[in-house]
């Protein structure tokens, strides 16, 4: 019987090892934004990152479990989500559209940053695959936080 349970646990436990290290630099990234970042920070992230509130507890222009519960909030979260998805979304937004979001948000060029950032009071950008010429605060394997409080002073 034990030789059974540890036979069906198995893929369970390897399940679990590859989530952890496909995961690990992503988590690595948000906890370095907790310990290294005021707290007042405002970031820039691909909105599909809901966690990221959770684990650096810093704020974000937008992401996509934003609370709507009045119709100018609902206009604005929508604005907020096709600016930082670079309108990707085709005006039609699903909660299961993540793939397209992050495609969005990785599409935006540095001008577009630049401008979001300003916009929305951003002081941190979370970028994953963009080579960005801004200051850098933070890199590891997957991603880089960049600097742009001189820039939206």
């Amino acid at each position: 019987m034990f030789f059974f349970i540890i036979i069906l646990l198995v893929p369970y436990y390897n399940y679990s090892k590859q989530y952890y290290q496909t995961y690990k630099t992503k988590f690595d990234v948000f906890e370095y934004a907790k310990l290294n970042t005021p707290k007042e920070a405002i970031f820039l992230i691909p909105p599909n990152y809901y966690n990221f509130r959770l684990i650096a507890q810093r704020a974000v222009a937008i992401d996509i479990y934003g609370l709507i519960y009045y119709e100018l909030y609902a206009k604005e979260f929508f604005d907020r989500l096709m600016a930082i998805t670079n309108n990707k979304l085709n005006g039609y937004y699903e909660f299961d559209s993540y793939k397209e979001i992050e495609e969005g948000y990785l599409s935006l060029n540095q001008s577009q940053i630049i401008f979001i950032s300003k916009k929305y009071n951003v002081s941190f950008v979370l970028s994953k695959n963009m080579n960005l010429n801004l200051s850098k605060l933070y890199e590891n394997e997957d991603f880089v936080i960049y600097d742009v409080r001189n820039i939206i002073e």
